[in-house]
């Protein structure tokens, strides 16, 4: 038998392939052996009670609904949370912001708010008004400036209400 000999390659070759199947069946069978495991695993967990199965599924979508609502409402994302009108003060106040407030909606007044500047987009569309020589900040559907309330923002024009008065404002 020499090493240049067809049956000596052909003998080498098969040895190969060979040890290389036996390899992967070696893995094969212990990648099923863990999949039976761990399917015994939950297998024994289910059928330990229903009740503290839907109990766990139910403190877990709480957590999860808590958890979203805490999401919503972080001021750090621009595009979601409340849009409400912040009240600024300028003299000492170390961090500028006073207070987050929304005012409440006043009587009726004589004067519309003019639509300014109008932002439109599936996110969140804002709007800025400009009612006797005052500018809004941006405002989203729900908030109020001088006692009108934003109702809804559309691509070119907005519906706003100060109190029965309903008003279409449109870009010009």
């Amino acid at each position: 038998m020499r090493l240049g000999d067809q049956k000596t390659v052909r003998f080498l070759i098969a040895a190969v392939l060979l040890l290389g199947t036996g390899a992967l069946s070696v893995r094969v069978l212990r990648t099923i052996h863990e999949i039976s495991d761990t399917r015994a695993d939950a297998t024994t967990t289910a059928s330990t009670s229903n009740g503290d199965r839907i109990d766990k599924m139910k403190i877990t979508m709480d957590e999860r609904r808590e958890l979203r609502g805490a999401v919503a409402n972080l001021t750090r994302d621009p595009f979601r949370g409340s849009s409400a009108l912040r009240t600024y003060a300028g003299d000492g106040d170390a961090g500028g912001e006073v207070a987050r407030t929304a005012e409440a909606p006043k009587p009726a007044a004589d004067a519309v708010p003019a639509l300014k500047a109008l932002v439109y987009d599936n996110v969140r569309p804002s709007v800025q008004l400009a009612c006797e020589d005052a500018l809004s900040p941006w405002l989203g559907q729900g908030d109020t400036f001088k006692g009108w309330t934003v109702l809804e923002i559309g691509p070119g024009s907005v519906w706003i209400r100060n109190g029965s008065r309903k008003q279409e404002l449109g870009l010009k």
